[in-house]
């Protein structure tokens, strides 16, 4: 048997024990009498129940300074382990509870003047306020504890908690919270809890939790005004976070190419540079500046207006794995390009004119590449190794001492996939790279996938959910289908559906139809919701066989009166 009890008496001990009101005290077989802070106030004692000791026991005694009333009453909290069980006896009368965690952890008495509460781990579960009981607390000054041998102990008379550190960014509390009570936490100004959305006072400023309360902004959008042709592809994020900055097709990343986080559609980044996803007609190459391409169908064309640097136009391809290099060089008029094997010289006797001065393009169509100067085809070229890499970003390390220029064209979006069937096309109209437009359905249908896409380039579109178009079914003919309903209307072109029949009718044919399209549906066989006649208590009418009726669908059961 497990005790955790006041038990009052009048025996004082010689020995008494003051205290600090937060700080952990061992009980052993020498604590002696310990003085009661004055009312209200919290006691805390820790239990670590032993696994070979059948009755452990521990008797909390509040020894009054003067004893009210009856001097042989006693008052007993008592803990059965067994039956799970809290048992409060005083004044000739009898309260239990039902206790968590096997009572192993930190009971808190909340003790005042009206009342008294008891909790373990937070979770109150026992609550008093008789008068007799509260006549005893009252005039208890002291506090003793018995059977100490039995099983690990201390105790404390904890501060309560009066505020939550400022870094949670939670709404304050509201006057003074007792120790082991368990409060949940607000957030402040919409921000979103990513720790712990409740804690327990220890003391003071103390509290307990599994993870750190932290109350921060989210970020969920990009301001489209403020960042044109920019996402965000780490968004929804957290304030705080750094995140990378992309640019749609046909357009040129300038400034920095991460934000931070501060909340909504707002964000941070170094001073002076504000990441600028530039629309390409025809802008100024930067030294090692990154191009992004979008696509693999593109033209990009860079206008040199002086002599090439030591002969030589250095192009670098990235993708998400890797890099390699494509040299041009204008004196031996070679393409050589690093592949994944090492570097090796290709098409040696390229028609450079005019010593590389002119309009360079480099038409790229999934896995060919056509070079051209001033219109002039150079060369085709189709090697495996650079198409793989010419998918995400393009750049020219050393453009130091020439002035160039460069313009990235991209094939616009003019249909839509031809496996999105019955969208309505776009009718001749054209989208360039990065614009969203809305999507159709022909013929009254309603689009279960995507409202809107996004253009990459000529058929290629992003969506959350492939544009899908079909008919809905939104009711059934009355007068075809008499005392008949579908409960789940409205449905989609294809969906199967159980019918069900009004009362005092019996179903006839098929249970489920096939929507179509309005108010047609397709079945095996017609199904019919047939009406009940009822007659007198004669059975000479001829009587239908009943194996012809579902009977599981019919609504009143139908005693003696027969059918026809």
């Amino acid at each position: 048997m497990v005790k955790v009890g006041l038990l009052v008496t009048a025996t004082l001990l010689s020995i008494h024990l003051i205290v600090s009101e937060s700080e952990w005290q061992t009980i052993s077989v020498t604590t002696g009498a310990i003085q009661l802070p004055p009312l209200p106030f919290t006691l805390q004692v820790k239990t670590e129940w032993s696994n070979d000791v059948d009755n452990d026991d521990l008797v909390i005694v509040l020894v009054p300074e003067v004893n009210p009333g009856n001097n042989n009453v006693n008052i007993e909290f008592q803990l059965t382990k067994t039956d799970q069980e809290f048992f409060s006896t005083h004044c000739d009368q009898r309260e239990r509870a039902k206790i968590p965690n096997n009572g192993a952890g930190i009971w808190t008495f909340e003790m005042s003047y009206q009342s008294m509460t008891v909790s373990l781990g937070g979770e109150n579960f026992f609550f008093s306020d008789n008068n007799c009981l509260m006549d005893y607390i009252t005039s208890a000054t002291k506090i003793e504890f018995s059977d100490k041998d039995d099983i690990s102990q201390s105790f404390r008379f904890p501060d309560p908690c009066t505020a939550y550190p400022d870094s949670w960014k939670v709404q304050q509390v509201s006057g003074n919270v007792a120790s082991g009570t368990k409060v949940d936490l607000t957030c402040t100004e919409s921000r979103v809890n990513r720790g712990s959305t409740s804690v327990i006072c220890d003391t003071g400023e103390t509290w307990i939790f599994q993870d750190t309360p932290n109350c921060s902004y989210q970020c969920t959008g990009v301001n489209e005004d403020k960042f044109p042709n920019m996402f965000i592809p780490g968004l929804p994020a957290d304030e705080g976070e750094e995140l990378e900055v992309q640019c749609y097709g046909g357009t040129v990343q300038l400034g920095s190419v991460t934000v931070t986080c501060n909340k909504g559609t707002e964000f941070t980044y170094e001073n002076g540079k504000k990441p600028d996803c530039r629309v390409i007609e025809w802008a100024d190459i930067v030294r090692a500046q990154w191009i992004n391409l979008g696509s693999t169908t593109f033209t990009l064309e860079v206008e040199v207006v002086d002599t090439l640097n030591e002969n030589m136009m250095k192009i670098v391809v990235e993708d998400a794995v890797d890099m390699i290099t494509m040299d041009l060089d204008v004196d031996a008029r070679t393409l050589k390009t690093t592949k994944c094997n090492g570097q090796i010289p290709i098409a040696p006797s390229l028609e450079i004119k005019n010593g590389g001065i002119g309009i360079w393009s480099f038409k790229v169509d999934g896995g060919k590449m056509d070079i051209y100067q001033n219109g002039n085809s150079l060369f085709s070229y189709s090697d495996a190794c650079l198409m793989d890499h010419i998918s995400d970003q393009i750049k020219f390390p050393n453009t130091d001492k020439i002035s160039n220029r460069f313009r990235l064209q991209q094939e616009p979006c003019t249909r839509f996939p031809t496996g999105w069937q019955h969208v309505a096309n776009m009718a001749g109209s054209e989208t360039t790279s990065g614009n969203s437009v809305n999507v159709d359905c022909t013929d009254s249908r309603v689009n279960r996938g995507s409202d809107e896409v996004t253009c990459e380039t000529g058929e290629t579109w992003t969506f959350d959910e492939t544009p899908n178009c079909v008919y809905q079914c939104t009711g059934f003919d009355e007068v075809e289908f008499p005392n008949m309903f579908i409960p789940a209307l409205p449905a989609y072109e294809g969906e199967e559906l159980e019918v069900q029949c009004y009362s005092e009718t019996v179903q006839l044919g098929s249970d489920t139809v096939t929507c179509n399209k309005g108010t047609e549906f397709t079945f095996n066989i017609k199904p019919e919701c047939k009406k009940l006649a009822f007659l007198n208590n004669s059975y000479h009418h001829s009587v239908v066989q009943q194996d012809i009726f579902d009977w599981k669908h019919t609504k009143n059961f139908i005693k003696s009166e027969s059918i026809y």
